[in-house]
């Protein structure tokens, strides 16, 4: 029985069949190398291990250029992630866009593989991407759409430039696919890897943040009950000096200064402790000052805004200053059934903040002015500024009572 192919066909079908099951091996031993680098990496040398298995590949296969891509979420564009070329080694980011080439993007985003043994086959609705090939010197083309875990489509490519054609066998696209894949996961486990060591860190910096906010709220609370305790003891000296004490206005007295703590309290938990600024300060500690005032009367409190802050601990002592001031006002600004108005003036003066509280009300005492003598409440003031803040307290009247403190603010 005579065979139908004449030896010249022959030979030639068996130099195919050759280079075919050469190639195939060749495949074969890419993927087995591509794993066995990547099985064991550990994160930080992924890319190198996939960048050491694209140069065997373009070895082993005879290509110039190796590329793994990703598709942005909308599928409009494509960059590469990694790739590699032969006597260039790892070249530089590249991207492509579905506007410079429809016809590409339109098979990959469908899941369908680009084979292109040369750049001539390509169909005739896909003119740019000839044009594109013929600008690149591109000779032949496989590109391979995967799935990167679950956030979308990659593509993993082979290219070869000025070689001639190049042809690409159906039963090795799914070979080509099954590298692709393992480039894929590799890729996915580092990026898996960098989330885990970001939630890691992340759950870290949150636990000491905790640590640091419980540790200053324990904080705050001690020296709360201790202002709440010297204000006692103030009262206490107060009731032995003076001869008749009114129980109610000792205990309203300790009510408003006790509310103006819990005030502060509330607006640096707000803040997790950090600097708060005095105008938000001032016009909480006057809010809930002047709610202590009976139905008739009225104090229109006016806070100036300014970007001038104090910490956590000028915040409390200056919580139980202005709580004073305010109610100094009530008393002695207010008259039955009246209206007083109070601004408090807030400026900067190189590292230090000058408060200004004055009312229209009739004006210190001569003898509070000139420190001669004074009332609980402005003794307080005195005490808190000097010792508390390390600041100046003066007191004056003009169009009513003035007093200016001026202390070194954060």
């Amino acid at each position: 029985m005579q065979s139908d192919l004449n030896p010249t066909t022959a030979e030639q079908a068996l130099r195919d069949s050759e280079r075919t099951m050469r190639e195939r091996m060749q495949i074969e031993t890419v993927i087995a190398d591509l794993s066995a680098g990547l099985v064991n990496a550990p994160s930080a040398e992924v890319e190198a291990a996939i960048a050491s298995g694209f140069d065997r590949a373009i070895a082993l296969l005879d290509v110039d250029q190796v590329a793994f891509s990703a598709f942005s979420d909308d599928r409009r564009a494509l960059r590469v992630l990694q790739g590699r070329r032969r006597s260039q080694g790892v070249f530089p980011p590249t991207s492509a866009s579905r506007d410079e080439m429809p016809w590409y993007f339109g098979r990959l985003a469908g899941g369908e593989p680009v084979v292109v043994p040369d750049p001539v086959e390509f169909p005739a609705d896909a003119f740019a991407e000839r044009r594109a090939a013929e600008a690149s010197s591109l000779s032949s083309h496989v590109a391979i759409p995967l799935t990167i875990g679950q956030d979308g489509l990659g593509v993993f490519s082979l290219s070869t430039f000025s070689a001639g054609r190049r042809s690409w066998p159906p039963e090795v696209v799914p070979r080509l696919r099954l590298i692709g894949e393992i480039v894929a996961s590799g890729l996915a486990r580092k990026r898996a890897e960098r989330e885990r060591q970001r939630l890691l860190e992340q759950l870290e910096r949150d636990a000491e943040t905790k640590s640091r906010l419980l540790k200053e709220v324990n904080h705050r609370v001690k020296n709360n009950l201790a202002s709440v305790l010297g204000l006692f003891y103030t009262e206490r000296s107060r009731i032995r000096s003076l001869k008749q004490v009114s129980p109610l206005e000792l205990v309203e007295a300790m009510i408003s200064r006790v509310r103006s703590l819990a005030t502060v309290h509330n607006l640096l938990s707000a803040t997790e402790w950090k600097p708060v600024r005095i105008t938000d300060l001032a016009r909480s500690i006057a809010s809930a000052t002047v709610q202590l005032l009976p139905a008739d009367e009225r104090v229109i409190v006016d806070v100036a805004s300014a970007e001038v802050w104090v910490d956590a601990a000028q915040a409390n002592t200056l919580a139980l200053v202005l709580n004073e001031l305010v109610t100094n006002s009530i008393k002695h600004a207010v008259a039955p059934g009246g209206l007083a108005r109070v601004r408090v003036g807030i400026e900067p003066a190189g590292n230090c903040a000058v408060i200004e509280f004055r009312d229209n009300g009739p004006g210190y005492p001569d003898a509070v002015t000139t420190e001669e003598g004074g009332n609980v409440g402005l003794d307080l003031v005195r005490e808190l500024v000097l010792d508390g803040l390390h600041g100046e307290l003066s007191l004056r009247n003009d169009g009513g009572a003035v007093a200016t403190i001026r202390f070194e603010a954060t």
